[in-house]
């Protein structure tokens, strides 16, 4: 799927110092953007809404949110922060656009120092309150630090009648054509072992890498992913074009697999220079199996332009 709200785009996200790591800046990003649309929804004059007299309210939560990810950011990731008596937008009760404005402000020089950290960095425990965890623990708990504040949100704009937006899903105010939810016994019956192996046509995988059928990496026999070659890429794009003209992929499941594919490549390295990589890439757009639209987009994505 798409969503509505590009608070940092694509474009702006920088290559991880160690590939594996690339997951942590995509996640950081797409959290981020999830936030500010939530938020964004909300209107001025329901900021100090709250459902429980013992709840917080939504302005609150804001405050919390932009507070709490200075101190996860500084305290235990040693991140340079700024000081924290400026984090908040000025004024006794600011608007709903200048909490998102300085929240997004706050989120991008973070991407940077993100990209930065390699495996002894993300590795290394740090105190954490009463305990001590690696860094890359307690970067996930910010996640689901942010994921669960940003729930309260979406309680709170339900119960004021108002619209929710697409988080990791549809809702009732926002689908699109291809949402699948997962609300029935059936739907929740679909993969598992019986499954992968018959669409890999081979035995169940037992490496640290399991075969994804489809997908444009593929493991070496110790189970770590190599880079990819950009033939291979090219193979892929035509084979998803084929599939597309010949009606064997409707738009949204080619929407869904290019999406997955440009994913999968930005957390892989292609094999090659830019203009190497372009030299085999850029005739499918010259021949129109790629459209300018999807080249555009993964030439962006991929840091190619």
């Amino acid at each position: 799927m798409e969503y509505a709200m590009h608070a940092i785009d694509d474009a702006e996200i920088p290559r991880a110092a160690a590939p594996i790591f690339q997951h942590l800046l995509d996640t950081y990003v797409s959290e981020t953007n999830k936030t500010a649309a939530v938020w964004r929804e909300l209107k001025d004059d329901q900021l100090d809404f709250r459902p429980h007299a013992r709840s917080s309210s939504i302005r609150d939560i804001i405050k919390h949110q932009i507070l709490s990810e200075r101190r996860f950011f500084a305290e235990f990731l040693g991140f340079a922060e700024p000081p924290a008596d400026r984090l908040l937008p000025e004024g006794e009760r600011p608007a709903v656009r200048a909490y998102i404005e300085r929240y997004v402000a706050l989120a991008r020089p973070r991407l940077a120092l993100i990209a930065a950290g390699d495996e002894g960095y993300w590795l290394a425990e740090v105190p954490f309150f009463d305990v001590r965890r690696e860094r890359i623990w307690v970067f996930w708990r910010r996640v689901l630090h942010t994921a669960h504040h940003r729930a309260q949100a979406g309680v709170a704009l339900r119960l004021l009648e108002d619209r929710v937006p697409a988080t990791y899903g549809p809702t009732a105010d926002v689908t699109w054509r291809g949402a699948d939810p997962t609300n029935t016994v059936a739907a929740a019956a679909r993969g598992g072992d019986a499954a992968i192996v018959e669409r890999a046509g081979a035995a169940a995988p037992t490496g640290p890498s399991p075969v994804r059928k489809g997908n444009v990496m593929t493991p070496d026999p110790q189970g770590a992913l190599k880079p990819i070659a950009p033939t291979r890429v090219a193979e892929e794009l035509k084979r998803l074009s084929s599939q597309r003209a010949s009606g064997e992929l409707d738009p949204d499941e080619y929407e869904h697999r290019f999406s997955r594919m440009i994913s999968e490549l930005r957390d892989r390295r292609i094999d090659g220079n830019r203009a190497e990589i372009l030299a085999v890439l850029s005739p499918l757009r010259q021949d129109g199996t790629v459209t300018p639209d999807d080249w555009h987009r993964l030439i962006r994505q991929l840091g190619l332009g």
